[in-house]
């Protein structure tokens, strides 16, 4: 479900079954989730590192907002976005399952 590198901690719920979730993505340095949308909201804190955030269907790192930790984000259903690790990057995504990404190709 994710491009290789990062690694899930689930802290709660099954992501893989209908009701709330919170997961832990844990990212190397550089590591980038493509432009993608989900079809329920999402909200995303930082817990290490500095996550650089983007809307659109297109990679651009110079178009990106940092967060660092602390900062949280919401990314509403159908809300096209994509983010980059600067740093080894702890994120928390809490959402409602299942989990669902679409890709942009």
């Amino acid at each position: 479900m994710l491009p290789p590198g990062a690694q899930i901690v689930v802290v709660s719920g099954d992501p893989a079954a209908p009701g709330q979730s919170i997961i832990q993505l844990l990212m190397p340095d550089g590591y980038t989730m493509p432009p993608h949308h989900h079809p329920t909201d999402e909200r995303v804190e930082v817990k290490e590192g500095t996550l650089l955030v983007g809307m659109g269907d297109k990679l651009d790192a110079k178009k990106t907002l940092p967060l660092s930790v602390g900062d949280t984000i919401v990314a509403p259903a159908g809300f096209h976005h994509y983010s980059i690790a600067e740093g080894a990057t702890i994120v928390e995504v809490t959402f409602m399952g299942p989990v669902h990404i679409t890709y942009r190709t």
